[in-house]
């Protein structure tokens, strides 16, 4: 189905004294159609046709001697005026005579004067004969009778209704004043290509149903008349392709939520050999009767692991050399492998990412569209401006669609979403950005135990043999794989994170859009918005 909108035409038959709306400084005088009274002119090619016009004051008296000026526009196929000008007699009315050629053609001619607005008659020229058409309306649409306001049926001469008629010419307008009431147009060409448009508009003009059809040709017959129904459907706008939307959110709650959601992380990540420090914790704390990676009651053999473990810095971190200015346990762990380093820097950039509290300004930037009465937005990437302008994209797995579902079955213009709940999990989707920007590049998954099976994939990478044995050997030669293994389970517990799982999302949208079609063709063109965005309801 085409959309078709229509622009007002300045003929109007059915007011013969209002058939323009110049807004002329000025205006004392009005011109008015006599013949054809209508001010449509069907005629019959090279034939002589008078067309007469009448000239009057604003109190509706002729007035006489008054030049007027006839001009053709368009293409007369041959056709012409025996004279441009005429002067108005007693009666207030001046005469121009067309000899209409031989060509079938469609086309206007325009009466001028001083101080009244232009009018126009709307000529046809027929090789072949005429056609009437008794058109009534078929609408079944959403609007009730109240919300009508005008109805318009007009002609169209063009092989097919166009995309648009926004600046497209409609001729011959009929404006019944009901849906049942039969519009008549008569003296049609048969040998000139026509549509048959109508539309319906509310208050202010507003575009509410519309429709356009051609004629079954069979029916364009030389003195036939035609009864005719055209269709109208409510009008609509769509989004034939994703637009892309930009929303800016100024907000810390994001960075307070993920400081405290992965805190363990940080722990880590706080200092250069944050892991391999961790886990040594939780092996002494084992030993000494610990809790939580804790230190419990001293014994020989904690101490000696102690005396080779680097030295706090003035940040609090254990670094490279222990206190006899050997290399330390955590420097020596955490350079087994590349894999275990890689891991330590991702943990690392992670933190100094968030140091700067990055979130208190996030750019979402989403691609709406519109389908199944649904208007989404797809989240596609993040900026932060605080930290960076690059946006962050979202990988596929982890995208997430925000949603309305309209109440009404169309977009018309505008739409309002006050306090509108939104189905998106937008603290899920920025934490696995933050993964797949940085600890997914050592492979490291935020969830369940695999930081350490992956500490012991790069273990096992440099002995063979159990790992567990490999490390306690490495560490002291008093540890066992037992210890190891119960030293690992504690350093597991401190650096699990569970999953998220919002059930409804975590973002409330209120505002609104507005929904732009200046040449009204039904697709959007422009999409403004002015929305408020709070974060996690009912308590997240």
């Amino acid at each position: 189905m085409q959309l078709v909108i229509f622009v007002s035409c300045d003929n109007d038959p059915e007011n013969n004294n209002i058939n323009s709306f110049n807004n002329n400084t000025g205006v004392v005088y009005r011109m008015i159609f006599v013949s054809p009274a209508s001010g449509e002119a069907s005629v019959s090619a090279g034939s002589v046709t008078p067309l007469m016009i009448q000239i009057v004051d604003e109190e509706g008296s002729p007035v006489k001697n008054k030049r007027i000026d006839f001009m053709i526009t368009g293409q007369a196929g041959g056709s012409s005026l025996e004279t441009n000008s005429s002067v108005s007699g007693n009666q207030g009315i001046a005469l121009a005579n067309l000899r209409s050629g031989n060509t079938s053609s469609h086309f206007n001619i325009v009466c001028e004067t001083e101080k009244a607005p232009d009018v126009f008659f709307d000529v046809t020229v027929s090789d072949e004969g005429t056609v009437d058409f008794n058109v009534s309306l078929n609408y079944s649409g959403n609007y009730s009778p109240e919300e009508i306001r005008s109805i318009t049926t007009g002609i169209i001469f063009s092989e097919t209704c166009p995309e648009s008629i926004s600046g497209t010419t409609i001729s011959r307008i009929r404006n019944p004043e009901d849906l049942d009431e039969i519009s008549i147009f008569e003296g049609l060409p048969v040998d000139i290509p026509f549509v048959i448009a109508g539309k319906l508009e509310g208050v202010d003009s507003k575009l509410l149903a519309w429709g356009c059809q051609e004629p079954d040709p069979e029916t364009l017959i030389s003195g036939n008349t035609v009864a005719f129904e055209l269709e109208l459907n409510d009008y609509s706008m769509n989004l034939e392709s994703d637009y892309p939307v930009t929303y800016q959110i100024t907000t810390s709650v994001y960075t307070d939520f993920l400081e405290t959601y992965l805190e363990k992380w940080f722990d880590m990540g706080k200092c250069a050999h944050g892991m391999p420090s961790l886990f040594l914790d939780c092996l002494v704390s084992w030993l000494e009767g610990g809790l939580n990676c804790q230190r419990g009651i001293p014994n020989v053999l904690s101490e000696e692991i102690i005396a080779k473990r680097g030295t706090f810095n003035i940040d609090g971190c254990r670094g490279v050399y222990d206190s006899e200015g050997y290399y330390s346990l955590e420097y020596i762990f955490q350079n087994m492998a590349d894999g275990i380093d890689e891991i330590q820097y991702s943990l690392v950039r992670t933190v100094d990412f968030m140091d700067v509290k990055p979130f208190q300004t996030i750019e979402i930037n989403s691609l709406m569209s519109y389908s199944d009465l649904l208007l989404k937005n797809s989240i596609e990437s993040f900026s932060f401006p605080r930290n960076t302008v690059e946006k962050w994209p979202v990988i596929n797995s982890f995208k997430d669609t925000c949603g309305w579902e309209l109440l009404q079955e169309y977009l018309t213009g505008e739409l309002e979403i006050s306090d509108t709940y939104m189905n998106c999990g937008l603290i899920y989707t920025i934490i696995n950005v933050i993964h797949q920007e940085h600890l997914n590049l050592a492979g490291v998954s935020f969830y369940g135990d695999s930081i350490k099976n992956r500490i012991l994939e790069c273990v096992d990478e440099v002995y063979i043999g159990e790992p567990n044995e490999n490390i306690a050997a490495f560490i002291h030669p008093s540890l066992t794989a037992f210890d190891i293994q119960r030293a690992m389970e504690a350093f597991q517990s401190r650096v699990n994170v569970e999953p998220i799982f919002f059930e409804n999302g975590d973002v409330v949208f209120s505002g609104s859009y507005s929904f732009t079609d200046s040449d009204l063709n039904g697709k959007i063109e422009q999409i403004s918005w002015n929305v408020d965005v709070d974060l996690f309801p009912q308590g997240y």
